[in-house]
């Protein structure tokens, strides 16, 4: 159990990255400055998402005019972090997520969706949600913020796994091996295609942004 712990544990570490580094590229493919070199570049811009992301997991207030004056490339980690603060570890935290506006609901459940299923895909992102509850908010939360074909895929992909939950998290035992292993003829994987097709056109990024800048009083504080 230890072991499975400290494995759950760096899975959701480099998921978490994996956002950060989404980022990243999201900012590097507006980058219009061609005097640095694309290597360079992107390391430099790693450095600062990452010192970005630590501020704003402990940013506790936010403003129409914060958000206003909030880059594309960094509003969703400022948004993120921002609501990070209001949630308690524990048995408390599912209270104290039932309390946020739909909108920061939308935010927190896509930050994990978006981390594991590029990572892993659907898989990935069940094996490592502590909560059955989140996956349910996705739906609505894809549907939210304009993601309505996305949202339908999510849908059927927790239908599936509640259908096939013991089939599919049979060989997961804590270990890589089992986990890889779990992949083996899962139902879940041609909905991972899907999933990455219709990404092309419903691109989660850019429409969360959207969203939270034409509904800026759902992220506000006071």
């Amino acid at each position: 159990m230890r072991i499975f712990y400290i494995i759950r544990v760096m899975m959701k570490t480099f998921a978490r990255i994996s956002i950060i580094l989404m980022l990243v590229l999201f900012s590097c493919n507006k980058a219009k400055d061609k005097t640095v070199s694309k290597k360079d570049s992107i390391r430099a811009e790693i450095d600062k998402a990452v010192k970005e992301f630590t501020y704003n997991s402990v940013y506790p207030v936010l403003t129409k005019g914060i958000i206003d004056r909030t880059t594309d490339n960094e509003l969703l980690m400022r948004v993120y972090g921002n609501i990070e603060t209001k949630l308690p570890e524990g048995k408390n935290k599912h209270e104290a997520i039932q309390r946020l506006t739909k909108g920061q609901q939308a935010i927190f459940a896509l930050w994990d969706l978006q981390a594991y299923i590029h990572r892993g895909g659907f898989n990935d992102y069940y094996a490592n949600t502590d909560d059955s509850s989140y996956a349910a908010m996705l739906p609505d939360a894809l549907q939210r913020v304009g993601a309505v074909q996305l949202a339908t895929v999510m849908k059927k992909a927790n239908k599936v796994y509640q259908e096939n939950k013991e089939r599919i998290t049979r060989y997961q035992d804590g270990t890589l091996k089992g986990f890889e292993k779990s992949y083996k003829k899962n139902p879940l994987n041609p909905l991972d295609k899907k999933f990455q097709e219709l990404y092309e056109t419903e691109n989660l990024q850019q429409l969360q942004i959207a969203y939270i800048r034409k509904h800026k009083e759902e992220f506000v504080d006071g």
